[in-house]
């Protein structure tokens, strides 16, 4: 049997068994004072009944009276003489005396169950006023002390609120923008943009950048202005439509983007321009980038060095050296003055110095490599030179006839084919003026 049908039979027997009890009572009482009217009592019992224990407590009278009724009117030479109506006016009195009772037990457990709802009602509102006033507590505790800037304007377009972080933003007082319109924070450039989309919210009922993150140029108290990031949200209550905004701002960002980039381009242009090959390897050996002057020193362009292995190009007897160099140079070991020769596009043997370090955060080599053509052309310059002033330093024999040189195996060479090949110096033929003067004689 169900729960809840089990209270309310109990209830009935527990009215049926009071009803009992009060009429045993009441007719003693009709008894020992000699009174003839029953019903009296009855009657009693049935408000008594009815009163205390309401709509079923009103039924189960009704039915004990009826019983009790009968009986006394079926029972022959009883102490009591009833007539056939006095048991008819006895049962009306059954039913209208437990009717009313039960009634009455009906609308105090109709006042009862609706005292207990609006109580429940009551309880509610509180706990939803309770909940809203945390909810808005907890707005104002993250909102005070967020460091975004948080805004929200109605349908016409007036700051209803703004946290700290948004009016200091703007540079303005607490109090200084409420019920002012959001113009006052929007460039005079933009105004007209700003009141068009207005308008074409109240047209369309919807914002084409609400949800989204945008960047926009905003203007603070003092006129000047720096560029904001503004996400907007819309919504609706008590028949108005709000918006909210969550603004950053973004100028110390927008600072570092312009510094990365101008430092962006200032290491392209160095890339682009360096006489030297800028590159940088990873751990395999392969080139990963490749500066442009890899072309004019090794006759490849950057895109096809890029991927390969750096010991391709070097020059097959330099090739174990290199890789030792490269060992030590990713243990820790930077170098700053390595030497080796690469192998140009177009077969030519290029000497190259090398300034490599390993960086262990990038997992890459960075290196500079320095053409060294013209460096060793000129220390072999330098030694021809340096041969020729040691040799000059000695007896030179020249033939006094010819004016020949005798070499160091030996053999006899002309004076000025021997200086051209132990110097830089050349020779041209010419006459000196005593020669001159004997050979041609002036004929005046």
């Amino acid at each position: 049997m169900p729960t809840a049908v089990v209270p309310r039979y109990r209830r009935i027997l527990t009215a049926l068994v009071a009803t009992l009890l009060v009429i045993a009572l009441f007719e003693g009482t009709v008894r020992l004072l000699d009174l003839p009217h029953l019903p009296s009592a009855l009657m009693i019992g049935a408000i008594a009944a009815g009163y205390l224990w309401g709509l079923d407590g009103g039924l189960g009278s009704a039915l004990m009276i009826l019983a009790y009724a009968a009986l006394v009117w079926q029972v022959p030479g009883g102490d009591f003489a009833y007539t056939r109506d006095d048991a008819i006016r006895l049962s009306i009195l059954a039913f209208a005396v437990p009717g009313a009772a039960a009634l009455v037990g009906f609308l105090r457990k109709l006042s009862a169950d609706r005292l207990r709802a609006m109580e429940e009602e009551i309880q509610q509102r509180r706990t939803s006023e309770q909940a809203l006033r945390l909810s808005e507590e907890r707005f104002r505790a993250v909102a005070d002390t967020t460091a975004d800037g948080i805004i929200t304007i109605g349908e016409g377009g007036r700051i209803l609120y703004w946290n700290p972080a948004a009016y200091r933003m703007f540079g303005y007082q607490a109090d200084e923008g409420l019920g002012q319109s959001l113009e006052i924070l929007v460039p005079e450039q933009y105004r007209d943009s700003y009141r068009k989309g207005l308008v074409q919210y109240a047209a369309s009922g919807s914002s084409p950048t609400a949800g989204m993150t945008k960047e926009y140029l905003a203007r603070r108290k003092d006129g000047s202005l720096f560029p904001m990031e503004l996400t907007l949200s819309t919504w609706q209550a008590s028949g108005g439509v709000f918006f909210t905004g969550i603004l950053r701002d973004i100028s110390a960002r927008k600072t570092a983007e312009a510094e990365r980039e101008a430092l962006a381009h200032f290491r392209s242009r160095i890339l682009q321009h360096s006489l030297d090959v800028i590159c940088t390897a990873d751990k395999d050996g392969r080139f990963t980038m490749v500066s442009a002057a890899c072309e004019t020193m090794w006759g490849y362009a950057p895109e096809e060095l890029q991927g390969r292995q750096y010991l391709e190009f070097v020059h097959p007897d330099d090739r174990e050296a290199t890789a030792a160099v490269a060992g030590n140079i990713v243990g820790g070991q930077p170098i700053f003055d390595f030497e080796n020769r690469y192998i140009g596009k177009d077969g030519r043997v290029v000497p190259v110095m090398w300034s490599a370090q390993w960086s262990d955060e990038d997992q890459l080599l960075y290196a500079v490599a320095r053409d060294m053509t013209e460096r060793k052309r000129a220390e072999e310059e330098r030694a021809r030179t340096r041969q020729f002033i040691d040799t000059l330093k000695g007896l030179l024999s020249v033939c006094a006839w010819c004016n020949r040189i005798r070499r160091e195996d030996g053999a006899w060479e002309k004076l000025e084919c021997y200086v051209e090949k132990h110097s830089e110096a050349q020779f041209s033929h010419a006459m000196c003026p005593d020669c001159l003067a004997r050979h041609y004689p002036d004929p005046d």
